[in-house]
């Protein structure tokens, strides 16, 4: 089932936060009313924590956020993320909506508190601090998914990465060399699937009702591997492409 919340399957959300902090003292005198800093945790104004992993700045993950991001990093915010002086990892268990929501709104105080971005471990994501913003105040619950998923285009096929953060099933098409149509389709089924939950089971058609253009099927998840943030425990759906002479 794409719900599958068994004990040893639920995911950790984790995402890095680069600030103007320069230790994590200066973090704490700058967080919004309600949240607290304590060694190791962040408090949450709900009464939850998150765990908290300062780390000092290193030569390479300015360049991994800029290529990372969505859309083109623009040069200002570039040499802003080039001098931040901590980096700050919050993580804690995922495997839900809610569970994604309660993460944008503790890396957003983050923002507000002098973060420059969050990048997302789970989906290999970045945003410059303004878009996570704007996406944690949408009050549509598929602001989640831009937040927290991205697509690769890797042998052929197209694969989503970080739906497990959602608690469902990421999913993978063959790519037709129409690499508009095939993103279109992908992130449609995607968000079918957040808004319908277990919905969807082994065989369905999607696409248009008349004429439906793919067939899923679950599967175990082989991109990304085990053992990285960006696997999903829950598996896949692979969407089969139908011959429209045969697509029934």
């Amino acid at each position: 089932m794409p719900n599958d919340t068994t004990q040893d399957k639920v995911p950790e959300i984790a995402v890095r936060i680069p600030g103007t902090w320069s230790c994590p003292a200066s973090l704490e005198k700058s967080l919004p009313a309600g949240y607290r800093l304590t060694p190791g945790w962040l408090h949450l104004p709900d009464g939850d924590r998150l765990q908290v992993f300062p780390h000092a700045p290193d030569d390479e993950f300015a360049g991994i956020f800029a290529t990372a991001c969505r859309g083109v990093l623009p040069a200002s915010e570039r040499r802003k993320i080039k001098r931040y002086g901590i980096n700050v990892c919050i993580a804690g268990r995922g495997g839900s909506v809610e569970a994604a929501q309660r993460m944008m709104k503790a890396a957003a105080a983050l923002v507000r508190a002098g973060g420059l971005g969050v990048f997302v471990d789970n989906s290999g994501t970045a945003h410059v601090g303004r878009d996570w913003l704007d996406l944690t105040g949408d009050p549509d619950d598929g602001a989640t998914f831009p937040a927290f998923v991205a697509s690769y285009a890797n042998r052929g096929k197209l694969y989503s990465v970080g739906m497990h953060v959602l608690g469902l099933r990421d999913a993978v098409l063959p790519r037709t060399g129409d690499r508009d149509t095939d993103a279109c389709v992908l992130s449609s089924f995607l968000l079918y699937t957040i808004c319908c939950g277990e919905a969807v089971t082994d065989g369905d058609y999607i696409g248009d009702a008349e004429a439906p253009t793919h067939r899923v099927w679950g599967a175990d998840c082989d991109f990304p591997p085990s053992g990285t943030p960006m696997h999903n425990p829950y598996g896949c759906w692979r969407l089969e492409v139908l011959d429209p002479k045969n697509d029934s």
